[in-house]
């Protein structure tokens, strides 16, 4: 990382002589409520990963509109969303993360979109990135999965409940194993946005749990 960049906010860093572009890593979550970069370095003592930097900028929702009959994002969401990534890029040149060990995923807020397809080509024509929409499910199974990677519960049976912008995920696994996972479109801000009056969101909720 040169030395000439600015320090940025939120920023966790590890010694120079520790990270080199072989095991860097990265990941974009694409959220309905903010966007999140993790810059991370494999340990392969451990086969764990450290983390090296991390960012998070909230872009006020993908203002998805749900008066007509299907979500679709808004252009000034979408205006919102290129500049966060825009910021992301530019820490990954800065960290010098190759490409090829980086990924952008998007969840609930594009993937119930009705442009969504418009959304993944400006991101690409715009910045030459390339977002992956995951499935409600693979969503729960990478939320698992992330949990074992921090916490000592490999070996034990456990109920991962995950509340998103867009949706709710609930994982069952044990051993790295999944057994029971289902994605709920039950989000925080798409049940604020719906409904205005909280005994009304109890009772969706209840509907459709």
């Amino acid at each position: 990382m040169s030395a000439n960049l600015p320090i940025l906010p939120n920023a966790i860093s590890i010694p120079a002589r520790n990270a080199t572009s072989e095991n860097l890593f990265a990941a974009v979550d694409i959220g309905t409520n903010s966007f999140k970069l993790l810059v991370v370095r494999a340990d392969p003592s451990t086969g764990r990963f450290l983390t090296v930097d991390r960012f998070k900028e909230r872009v006020l929702g993908l203002d998805t509109n749900t008066t007509t009959t299907s979500a679709t994002i808004s252009n000034a969401s979408l205006l919102r969303a290129t500049a966060a990534l825009r910021k992301f890029q530019k820490l990954l040149q800065s960290h010098r993360v190759p490409s090829s060990h980086s990924r952008l995923v998007a969840t609930s807020a594009v993937r119930e979109a009705s442009n969504r397809s418009q959304f993944l080509q400006t991101i690409d024509e715009t910045l030459g990135l390339k977002v992956d929409v995951l499935s409600g499910l693979e969503e729960a199974r990478l939320i698992y999965k992330g949990i074992l990677q921090f916490h000592p519960v490999h070996d034990r049976t456990v109920l991962t409940i995950d509340i998103g912008g867009g949706s709710t995920e609930f994982v069952i696994g044990k051993e790295g194993q999944i057994l029971f996972s289902i994605s709920l479109a039950l989000g925080h801000v798409t049940l604020t946005q719906k409904f205005p009056e909280v005994t009304e969101m109890r009772e969706h909720i209840k509907v459709i749990i």
